[in-house]
């Protein structure tokens, strides 16, 4: 369909009721193509407190043709607000393929893949294109199939930009240790990154587990409002009793100290205020003995140990 020149008074109607950035934001794609054919700025920004561009605006709401007009009309994909970016928003909100060609479009169109983010305050802290993608991955079985983090990879995303405490953590959830190891490689675990062990003995992630030990991480550090990871395990908050006797082998096969007191509280004291079950009371007993014990006597005192405790 051809689109007719508007006289002015329409045009100047047509940016009263928000102009460009409305017309992205709600999906108005022959409005939004007039305002552009009578030389709109298609880098226009919202009068709101964030300041998102129009494609910004376009590519949140997932109005695909709003946003490929947009980037024909030569929007600039590297101009965002101080949180985010048309990249990051829509790696945020991608549900189906349309969204993943959408990515690459924009990267085409010159958007930064490493372009490094701050998250809305409170938390505030450093986030890129991959970082999304990798909390979505580890939320959503959508976002797995879709498989941002490999296509953002594969456009050249730096897993090691935007570093901070809680990168490591992210790419544990997402089960990506490769990543996890790419960031060790290039730089030693940090002392606010030693959480890190903690999360993936409590996400069950093994293969981290044995990357973070072989990178020499505190096994002992406190995490989860004073607890060592150790302590979680044995509190056995969210943990099965099959589940938790690995947790507890994890630990032990990282050198961790078990007599290690947390918040007051000897391993006795927990056992006697928290409903563990007796065999796991007995296992964990028998591993603490592994530890001092010559290999000729744990046999004997074990069979004593499970015999006292679980008969």
């Amino acid at each position: 369909m051809a689109v007719q020149r508007l006289p002015v008074a329409a045009i100047l109607e047509l940016e009263r009721e928000g102009g460009v950035v409305a017309a992205a934001a709600h999906g108005r794609y022959l409005t939004l193509k007039l305002l552009l054919r009578a030389k709109a700025d298609p880098n226009a920004r919202s009068d709101e407190g964030d300041g998102q561009t129009a494609l910004h605006r376009a590519v949140a709401a997932r109005h695909h043709g709003c946003a490929k007009l947009l980037l024909r009309s030569k929007a600039d994909p590297r101009l965002g607000s101080a949180s985010s970016s048309p990249l990051i928003a829509c790696v945020t909100s991608a549900s189906d393929d349309a969204d993943v060609v959408l990515v690459r479009q924009l990267v085409r169109a010159g958007a930064e893949v490493n372009a490094v983010r701050d998250t809305a305050p409170p938390e505030k802290a450093a986030h890129t294109a991959l970082l999304v993608a990798c909390l979505r991955e580890a939320e959503s079985h959508c976002a797995q199939r879709l498989g941002l983090v490999d296509v953002l990879l594969a456009l050249g995303a730096d897993p090691t930009r935007g570093r901070s405490k809680s990168v490591l953590e992210r790419f544990i959830r997402a089960d990506r240790t490769d990543l996890m190891s790419a960031c060790l490689a290039t730089e030693p675990l940090r002392g606010d990154e030693q959480g890190a062990l903690c999360a993936a003995l409590l996400y069950q992630k093994e293969s981290a587990v044995r990357a973070l030990v072989e990178a020499k991480a505190d096994v002992d550090t406190t995490y989860l409002g004073g607890d060592t990871g150790f302590a979680f395990v044995v509190r056995g908050a969210g943990f099965t009793p099959p589940v938790r006797r690995a947790a507890w082998r994890w630990y032990l096969k990282a050198g961790c100290n078990p007599w290690m007191d947390v918040r007051g509280e000897s391993f006795e004291q927990w056992t006697a205020s928290q409903p563990l079950c007796r065999q796991d009371v007995a296992a964990e007993l028998q591993a603490r003995l592994a530890l001092v014990l010559p290999g000729y006597i744990l046999p004997v005192i074990a069979l004593c140990v499970e015999y006292l405790l679980v008969a």
